[in-house]
């Protein structure tokens, strides 16, 4: 199962989908699409999974754990526009096949690194390790997709009815 470091998203409104283009170490490339409805779920779970599983582990007092997402979700936007400004990385190349993503697992490691496990199906089919920094980066992109894609869709909704793993 490969490990994915490098993420591109490309909004699609012919299929009214964000196509994620990702490409391992070894230069391993796959992609998914993802759904208006994964992307909204991701989106409005991602601040309160954060909130109670990353800042509770640095014991962040409760009234003060919101406080944190926000600070960390500034930062990456700010590193985002940066980046851009300074001229973007490289897009990871276009793959052949775009698989239907139909479900992403978090869990917090050991060693303070998110591991995101990706689903297109009942078996899991790549995986990655990033820094919370990092996933605000890609949580901004997505917002930014949304937005081109005109879904409506915020971040700060949590729906209970759907966790994260």
């Amino acid at each position: 199962m490969p490990q994915l470091m490098r993420f591109t998203f490309c909004h699609d409104h012919e299929q009214d989908r964000i196509r994620m283009l990702a490409e391992g170490d070894e230069g391993d490339r796959c992609a998914y699409w993802l759904t208006r409805r994964l992307t909204a779920n991701l989106l409005s779970n991602a601040e309160s999974w954060l909130t109670e599983c990353y800042a509770a582990r640095l014991n962040v007092p409760a009234p003060a754990q919101s406080e944190v997402y926000e600070l960390y979700h500034d930062k990456a936007r700010g590193r985002f526009e940066q980046n851009q400004a300074m001229g973007a990385e490289a897009a990871v190349a276009d793959v052949a096949e775009t698989r239907l993503l139909t479900q992403v697992d978090i869990m917090l490691r050991d060693d303070g690194q998110l591991k995101l496990t990706f689903f297109a199906g009942p078996e899991a089919d790549s995986w990655s390790a990033m820094s919370v920094n990092y996933f605000h980066q890609l949580l901004h992109i997505l917002q930014l997709k949304t937005e081109l894609m005109e879904w409506g869709l915020s971040a700060t909704q949590p729906r209970p009815q759907y966790a994260l793993q």
